[in-house]
């Protein structure tokens, strides 16, 4: 039985985030260089650049993918999300902070994930970052998660 990542995470509780390696999460693949600016583009232009990067990009596929991670205030920042949309809100704000286009790729994983992720080297971890429910998640957190087993 599946739920809804959105409606098993309360923030407002004192309580850390408890995960079953059931549901699903959403990650974004890392990027390949620094976005597009598209100062002086014109839709064409931009549409090439777009589609030359998707293919770039599909090619280094092959070679596996990294998460996204990226610096805020000091600190390696990887965020996750409970949905598809939250991943495209963070995408919309990320390109509109650097004032370029991103070709994301948001991808969906099983929440087994999160152990993966809470071993790994990052400074925060955050999820819905750049929503409304965006949740920095705790030592504690980062622990349970670690305890979750691979599907």
């Amino acid at each position: 039985m599946s739920e809804n990542l959105e409606s098993i995470f309360s923030y407002n509780s004192p309580k850390p985030l408890m995960i079953s390696s059931q549901f699903s999460i959403f990650v974004i693949a890392a990027l390949q260089g620094e976005g597009i600016d598209t100062t002086g583009l014109t839709q064409e232009a931009l549409r090439a650049q777009i589609e030359e990067t998707i293919r770039r990009d599909q090619a280094n596929e092959k070679k596996g993918r990294a998460l996204l991670t990226y610096d805020f205030e000091g600190k390696r920042r990887v965020p996750i999300f409970s949905s598809h949309a939250n991943a495209q809100l963070f995408c919309a704000k990320y390109s509109e902070e650097r004032k370029r286009v991103f070709p994301f790729m948001v991808v969906e994983a099983k929440s087994s994930l999160l152990a993966r992720i809470a071993a790994g080297s990052y400074d925060q971890i955050v999820m819905n970052d750049k929503t409304p429910d965006a949740h920095v998640v705790s030592p504690e957190e980062r622990a349970q998660w670690l305890a979750l087993k691979p599907d």
